[in-house]
């Protein structure tokens, strides 16, 4: 009954999949997880450690992985907790790490995810490894509800063959009757002159109705 998270392996990217077992599985429960790599291409994984649901702050941890994938190695660090207050509301999840020029970017959702009473939204942090330390930004969250979309979250980063960032989320559409389910929507990423990125200029998502 413990959440963790799995790893399995394949020639092929449409599988089939062997299974190669859980790479952990905290008491608190583990999901989430996304791979990022450090500057001489060594794999590193990054997930949440599921402490909401015994109602405490939740924490993003980062590990080595073995040049396979296949199992972890080194140490567990934590490198971004929840705050208890503001817009996070105890909870960070779905992290994602990418690296832009000269800095790694942590992207991360927080709060309430699902439901009528959602508040789920995005932020960002910065840092020059991937230890840390990590600096949130101060405008903090870049992707919230707007008009048409309540509670976008889960995003997650992709770089067009021109070089340009995207970002995947999903989001619940809001027009009449919120939706039963979330639709998965696509967004750009503009960057600041100090290079923080931003999301349809804070407006929420860009889509309409």
């Amino acid at each position: 009954g413990r959440m963790c998270v799995g790893v399995a392996r394949s020639d092929n990217p449409i599988g089939p999949y062997d299974d190669a077992g859980p790479l952990v599985c905290q008491p608190a429960g583990s999901i989430d997880p996304s791979v990022v790599r450090n500057t001489d291409d060594w794999p590193f994984l990054v997930w949440k450690e599921d402490r909401n649901t015994e109602g405490v702050t939740t924490v993003i941890w980062i590990q080595p992985l073995a040049r396979d994938g296949l199992a972890l190695t080194g140490v567990p660090r934590k490198i971004l907790t929840a705050t208890g207050r503001g817009w996070e509301s105890g909870v960070i999840e779905g992290p994602q790490i990418i690296r832009r020029k000269h800095y790694l970017y942590l992207f991360y959702s927080g709060n309430l995810c699902c439901g009528p009473n959602c508040e789920y939204a995005m932020g960002v942090a910065r840092a020059k490894g991937l230890y840390g330390p990590w600096r949130r930004w101060k405008r903090n969250p870049i992707l919230d509800s707007g008009d048409d979309w309540l509670c976008p979250g889960h995003g997650s980063l992709v770089q067009s063959p021109n070089g340009r960032w995207w970002m995947l989320y999903a989001s619940y559409n809001a027009v009449g009757t919120i939706s039963p389910g979330r639709s998965l929507l696509l967004d750009p990423i503009r960057w600041t002159r100090d290079a923080w990125p931003v999301v349809n200029g804070g407006k929420g998502p860009s889509a309409g109705h």
